[in-house]
């Protein structure tokens, strides 16, 4: 039996875990390509008009799998912590994606006040996966998932993209070495401007959702920080005009970020990159605005929302031009 996995939305963020858990069953998967203007239109044409690109692009890489795999793998993802909660459209996606694919396996994927799997949504459709393994079995597999997924983060937090997190990750455990021995990253330029990045992993690492934005980014010279390097004790800070925490963890996450960098003026420039029909994002996107409004002499903000019909010329041009606005207010003046 062979496992699709598709490569979108926590893909980008859950993967180790997944992947952690399988191969400790014995389990074989399959993931999707990098995504295409195929799948995206493949996804397009199995969603309706309103739902957001991340979403159509999860039922493109879904569809891509359909035939190569005996079943899906498509997570829901509902309670993050106590009180918040992923997007409406990810809560409900087993049942979207079981609508349109026989074979999905309905999973979900919930995190408890201390940021870990709750295991009890796990165990049921992993004896399916697994009929007869012991619930021993199945309860060692998702510890060394999360261990590995913790690894994962351990390399985000010193300074690690997702992308080289994930290769970095695969060495060591392929070395042998213990993967919590981390040290911090050396890969990006020690010059250049200072870019906090801020936006869902699946719409900033995804190649096409991305519209190349880290490429161009690092082309230029700039140094690229993102939410996933913040330290976990600062995750989850209100800034000081904040009355409370938003609903949506990823959000508050990435306003925290936000005030993490700034606050300690480590950056140069933010660029808040979502996706267009995100509900949530529109209003984090409008906080971040209005905070940052607040702050004197505040690092200026590049708003970049796309969909399936944004190009990358438009994109890269806009990122260019911003570059470009750093650099004349740090020689010239304040803008």
């Amino acid at each position: 039996m062979v496992i699709g996995i598709p490569r979108s939305l926590f893909y980008y963020y859950f993967f180790p875990f997944w992947s952690g858990v399988f191969q400790a069953l014995g389990l074989t998967y399959l993931v999707s390509p990098e995504t295409t203007k195929g799948i995206m239109e493949n996804g397009a044409t199995l969603t309706a008009d309103e739902i957001c690109l991340p979403v159509k692009l999860h039922f493109g890489h879904a569809h891509y799998l359909a035939d190569k795999v005996d079943l899906i793998f498509s997570p829901g993802f509902g309670r993050w912590g106590r009180r918040s909660h992923f997007c409406p459209k990810l809560i409900s996606l087993p049942d979207l994606t079981r609508l349109q694919f026989q074979g999905t396996l309905e999973f979900h994927h919930e995190l408890d006040e201390a940021n870990s799997i709750v295991e009890e949504y796990w165990l049921a459709p992993l004896r399916q996966l697994a009929p007869g393994v012991k619930k021993k079995t199945l309860l060692y597999a998702l510890k060394e998932g999360e261990n590995k997924q913790a690894a994962f983060v351990a390399l985000c937090r010193q300074g690690y993209l997702l992308p080289q997190a994930f290769k970095e990750l695969d060495v060591r455990l392929a070395s042998g070495e213990d993967p919590a021995r981390m040290f911090k990253a050396g890969s990006q330029q020690e010059k250049g401007p200072r870019i906090l990045v801020l936006g869902h992993p699946y719409m900033v690492y995804d190649n096409l959702a991305g519209q190349g934005l880290l490429q161009t980014l690092t082309k230029a010279g700039a140094r690229v920080f993102t939410k996933e390097m913040v330290p976990a004790a600062e995750e989850d800070k209100l800034w000081p005009t904040q009355e409370k925490r938003v609903f949506w963890t990823l959000g508050q996450q990435m306003l925290s970020a936000a005030y993490y960098y700034v606050s300690r003026r480590q950056i140069d420039g933010v660029i808040f990159h979502s996706a267009c029909l995100c509900g949530p994002d529109a209003l984090i996107g409008e906080l971040l605005e209005k905070y940052l409004g607040k702050v004197e002499d505040a690092p200026p903000l590049l708003k970049l929302t796309v969909d399936e019909h944004t190009g990358d010329a438009g994109l890269q041009t806009r990122v260019e031009a911003f570059l470009d606005l750093l650099e004349w207010r740090k020689q010239y003046a304040a803008v």
